[in-house]
């Protein structure tokens, strides 16, 4: 029936698990729960999600070095044995508590579909992480009808549900070694497939906001690797946003013009970011000036 996968990173996941098993067990289907642990580095953590173990049909390993976002997907992928797998991170939490049921239940109703993607919502607790709060609740925190207009780019592995023969066909793209953007490949090779993607009104608490350093400094990471995708032909420039715009700025050698605004105002937009009042304005200027200093 449904096999749900977690990896996991020095984070948790004793609630999360244990909702998900309620869930299932409630349901009386055939399921399994399978986390990887990315070789956390904290104690602690590992003997806490050890305990998941004793649950039935829960299986929690760890790997002995950290391989990256793609390839401990992939390594779940591999370990899942039924038909619908559903990739969670370990930093959220159902909200509802028929949140397995729903995914099932859509299936059912819709046998044509085989990607389901439920969303996100994100809670604000505190200053030092309001950045990260005000992008997720303006930005991604988006209807199913919003997300439906562009279903390919409104998919996060964050809470999604694949057919295991997607997912053994079209893998998570082991060379990309930083954070960001390894879901967007994912959501290209399927639009160049034409799989059929489905948005959901079924979504999870993001429960752990990075501070706004933190965000940062993913942010930059997840630049680096779409400036990567697009320069070895991995992604077309046209497919995200914000590298579509690079493109047509540099159709008319405009380009250069935000390699100086990153130059010049750099550590004053920083400044604003990681401020108690950052501005999305900024922070999309801050994004695109930065893609731009990476492609000069």
């Amino acid at each position: 029936m449904i096999s749900i996968l977690i990896p996991t990173y020095n984070f948790i996941i004793v609630d999360l698990v244990k909702q998900l098993h309620l869930q299932c067990t409630r349901l009386n289907i055939d399921f399994e729960i399978i986390c990887l642990d990315d070789g956390s580095q904290r104690d602690e953590i590992i003997l806490a999600n050890r305990k998941i173990n004793k649950l039935t049909n829960v299986l929690f390993e760890e790997l002995a070095k950290n391989v990256g976002r793609s390839a401990i997907r992939n390594k779940l992928t591999a370990k899942a044995k039924y038909n619908w797998l559903l990739f969670l991170d370990a930093d959220v939490i159902p909200i509802s508590e028929t949140f397995v049921a729903k995914y099932l239940e859509t299936l059912q109703k819709r046998p044509d579909v085989k990607v389901l993607y439920g969303g996100r919502k994100h809670l604000a607790n505190g200053n030092n992480n309001l950045l990260r709060w005000k992008y997720g609740f303006y930005q991604e925190d988006r209807t199913k009808k919003d997300r439906n207009k562009k279903p390919y780019l409104s998919i996060i592995t964050n809470n999604l549900l694949v057919n295991r023969s997607i997912a053994q066909e079209i893998k998570f793209d082991e060379s990309l070694k930083k954070y960001g953007h390894e879901d967007t490949l994912f959501s290209y090779h399927l639009k160049l497939k034409q799989i059929k993607v489905l948005h959901l009104s079924n979504p999870v608490y993001h429960k752990e906001i990075d501070s706004n350093q933190d965000f940062i400094s993913k942010t930059e990471l997840g630049l680096q690797n779409l400036s990567l995708l697009c320069k070895n032909g991995s992604l077309p420039y046209n497919y995200t946003k914000i590298s579509s715009y690079y493109l047509k700025l540099k159709k008319f050698h405009l380009n250069f013009i935000f390699n100086l605004v990153f130059k010049i105002f750099e550590v004053k937009m920083k400044q604003n970011l990681l401020s108690n009042s950052p501005s999305l304005k900024v922070f999309t200027l801050y994004k695109f000036s930065y893609f731009c200093n990476l492609e000069k």
